[in-house]
């Protein structure tokens, strides 16, 4: 047996945990926003997602209210009725939304009055936080941006949604990156102000041109730094694309699915729930389907596939879909 084998049967036998948790829609969800690795662009979609699993009992976001990305979840929390979990950084250069999240976490699972946990983050340092949730007899539902930590974090989750590319308000996508490149901008040049009244007296000898240029300078760094990043915004959606699994690994995950079972077919609904748990994240929306449905995604592949609709046996007017390797 092969290592990469071993490995994803330790996986698998992590993703198991908690799997008799029933996903119909009623479940009530603790919603824990970490604001600070989060924008507020998405709470729209955040909300929509979370509404096919069930009702948000808990809705809280957490972060330090001095962050720009942080203040940006005002108008989310008015209009989403999300309650404010404001932290203070109590060292120089860390952050307490972490522990606060986790704290908070750990006292609603022992109240037992939820059915599922809800955390949207981008930090992979959730990942023990999720996999202890699930140990705790709990559903853990993932969300945040692709990246290379969050991957980790989305492996502990039953099911994970990539954000930026479910995110559908295009339209109003640059005009928020824009007022979150100005918001960084201006805490910025606050905080150079704050530092230039603390220098010493001996500082105020400078000419008053030599301080405009100084001042100019500055500016014109924040500047470049703004439009800097709305250009790396620009390129986000590409780049997740890229992260994210491929056409061909999935495709090539559906095949092992069908090769491991004993039938020669196998319902689609059991290759869906399969492929979640082989490959977090995945979602036919993710490639550029307008629905998560899997058919649409499988009918791409009919070269390799077999798709056969039967009636239900014991469900007249319900069909069942079946899939099997495509014999060359």
């Amino acid at each position: 047996m092969s290592k990469s084998k071993t490995r994803n049967d330790a996986v698998q036998a992590m993703l198991n945990v908690a799997e008799d948790v029933p996903m119909n829609g009623n479940l009530r969800i603790a919603l824990l926003i970490d604001a600070e690795n989060v924008p507020a662009k998405y709470a729209r979609t955040i909300m929509e997602e979370l509404s096919e699993f069930g009702f948000a009992t808990y809705r809280r976001v957490y972060g330090n209210n001095e962050v720009w990305k942080v203040k940006g979840w005002r108008e989310a929390m008015r209009t989403f009725a999300l309650a404010p979990a404001y932290q203070e950084n109590n060292s120089r250069g860390k952050s307490s939304t972490d522990s606060a999240m986790i704290i908070d976490a750990m006292d609603i699972l022992h109240t037992g009055d939820v059915d599922a946990f809800c955390i949207v983050s981008s930090d992979g340092d959730f990942t023990k936080l999720a996999i202890r949730l699930r140990e705790g007899g709990k559903m853990v539902i993932g969300m945040g941006e692709v990246n290379n930590a969050t991957f980790s974090l989305a492996a502990a989750c039953r099911e994970f949604k990539w954000l930026n590319l479910l995110y559908k308000d295009k339209g109003a996508d640059a005009e928020t990156e824009a007022k979150d490149a100005d918001g960084k901008a201006e805490e910025k040049k606050n905080a150079g102000s704050a530092k230039a009244r603390k220098q010493p007296a001996k500082r105020s000898r400078k000419t008053q041109a030599a301080q405009e240029a100084e001042v100019q300078e500055t500016e014109s760094a924040e500047l470049f730094e703004a439009e800097s990043a709305e250009n790396e915004n620009e390129n986000a959606d590409a780049e997740a694309q890229a992260d994210v699994a491929s056409r061909k690994k999935v495709i090539e995950t559906i095949l092992d699915i069908i090769d491991s079972r004993e039938e020669d077919e196998v319902i689609l609904s059991n290759i869906g729930m399969q492929l979640g748990r082989r490959i977090p994240g995945f979602d036919p929306r993710n490639y550029g389907f307008p629905t998560k449905k899997l058919r649409s995604f499988i009918d791409e592949f009919s070269d390799v596939l077999d798709i056969r609709d039967v009636e239900h046996e014991t469900q007249p007017g319900l069909n069942q879909t079946f899939i099997k390797r495509r014999q060359k």
